[in-house]
């Protein structure tokens, strides 16, 4: 549960892995609050109403901005797979996924795109995933702060990081495989890997397709 101390809110509810929020007012519309304060709104049988709910400014504002909150954070960590000269603009995205920030990366006169994504892994631990996608949504750098969240319960698994890297690098929604993901004896770690690459992929084009609009 979450305190949002709104009057009209009856619950809210938070993303363990600072990936959202939910708010139900007392009309039971329920409110999706994503890591950016974009807000969807629902009836209880799944219905989308955010076209013509009046308090999509105060669902926002009931909760935290995630997004904003860790940008430099979230700036600095992914600016070490960048280049020193990169220059970082901020992105708000619409979707609700594990991605909790986004970056417009201008370096060297190419525009690259970087993502930050928490997704849960063994035990409802949140993994963190760092990645730039290149205008046309290739990953360019990839980084995983950590595959195994509790070693102590994984004596079997193998992984060469560098190589499991190495090998991501180059991939599009196209060509990434199962087997790019995976990790032996790590089959909970290895999903969430590809649940972050295929949010970045999604994120990406989100933001292509807008620039087009």
């Amino acid at each position: 549960m979450y305190e949002s101390g709104a009057e009209w809110v009856k619950k809210a509810y938070s993303a363990t892995n600072g990936t959202g929020y939910i708010l139900v007012a007392e009309d039971n519309t329920v409110c999706v609050v994503n890591p950016f304060g974009k807000v969807r709104a629902y009836t209880l049988d799944g219905n989308d109403i955010t076209d013509k709910t009046e308090n999509l400014n105060d669902a926002a504002g009931a909760v935290p901005n995630n997004a904003r909150d860790s940008e430099e954070k979230d700036k600095t960590a992914l600016g070490r797979l960048a280049e020193e000269s990169a220059v970082f603009e901020p992105i708000r995205l619409d979707t609700l996924s594990t991605v909790t920030n986004a970056f417009e990366i201008t370096q060297k006169g190419e525009t690259y795109y970087g993502f930050v994504c928490h997704p849960v892994g063994y035990n409802n631990g949140t993994m963190t995933v760092y990645g730039i996608l290149d205008e046309n949504g290739s990953i360019a750098e990839i980084k995983v702060s950590e595959f195994i969240l509790y070693s102590q319960y994984y004596e079997d698994y193998t992984l060469n990081e560098e190589e499991y890297i190495n090998n991501l690098k180059g991939k599009t929604e196209s060509t990434l495989a199962e087997s790019d993901t995976l990790v032996s004896g790590a089959t909970i770690s290895a999903s969430a890997v590809k649940t972050a690459i295929t949010d970045m992929f999604e994120a990406h084009k989100e933001i292509k397709e807008g620039q087009n609009k």
